[in-house]
């Protein structure tokens, strides 16, 4: 009999562990993730450091989009890339040179990348040391793309699923503006970037106004695919800022 119920005690004490063990599965790759103690809103009036940007008379912006679903040149996600490159011409900028674009002060540099976990971290880190606005359009990868971003003024837009959750501590802090995602990403979210270089062109004091566009076309986005997908919530963009005590 104690044999027996000592058999009992192990096969329920297994049973609890598979299920912790789900539930921790099921809420890296399901559950939407909390917000890190340490990444609070920004002030209001948090605005571009355009002295800084226009130092050298020229804002560098790399726009680095990753494969979604490892198609290739089928990918949803070059279409995004293809979209953004449309969005710049009707603007006015030149592509001097493949995926490199000009406009009187604003250089914009496209890179398109396979699904590709450490190659995507290599990338956004070369692309913080050589650009002054990196944005990512790609997977977020639960947290696992790791990158840098160097001591200087910096602009990051994390387009991505949870950037919010996931990747604004690594880059919260005084010499970064940090505009994330707290919801999923859907193809096509690539017009925040355009909003952005739109507010940058007109010289835009703060980025309230620029992320309230955000917004709004991201619900709209939401609005035109809630036939034909399950992500139902819209992007949720924010600008970050490390928690103050």
């Amino acid at each position: 009999m104690a044999a027996r119920a000592s058999r009992v005690q192990l096969v329920d004490a297994v049973f609890v562990v598979m299920l912790l063990t789900l539930g921790v599965v099921a809420y890296r790759f399901i559950g939407k993730p909390s917000i890190p103690d340490d990444v609070c809103l920004a002030p209001a009036d948090t605005g571009p450091r355009y002295a800084e940007l226009l130092a050298d008379g020229r804002i560098t912006v790399a726009a680095v989009f990753g494969d979604v679903r490892d198609n290739g040149m089928l990918d949803p996600n070059r279409r995004s890339a293809a979209a953004f490159a449309d969005g710049l011409r009707s603007r006015g900028y030149v592509e001097t040179s493949p995926s490199h674009f000009e406009s009187k002060d604003i250089t914009v540099d496209i890179t398109i990348l396979p699904h590709d976990i450490p190659a995507t971290g290599r990338a956004l880190t070369e692309a913080f040391v050589t650009h002054e606005l990196v944005y990512y359009n790609g997977h977020s990868d639960h947290g696992d793309v790791q990158f840098t971003a160097p001591a200087d003024y910096r602009i990051a837009l994390m387009d991505s699923c949870y950037s919010t959750q996931m990747f604004s501590s690594r880059l919260v802090d005084d010499d970064h503006d940090v505009i994330s995602n707290t919801n999923r990403s859907i193809t096509g979210s690539v017009d925040s970037l355009l909003v952005a270089l739109d507010a940058l062109r007109a010289r835009t004091p703060t980025w309230q106004p620029v992320i309230d566009d955000m917004n709004k076309r991201a619900l709209a986005r939401q609005r035109e695919r809630a036939a034909v997908t399950k992500y139902r919530q819209p992007e949720e963009y924010r600008l970050d800022a490390r928690c103050r005590s």
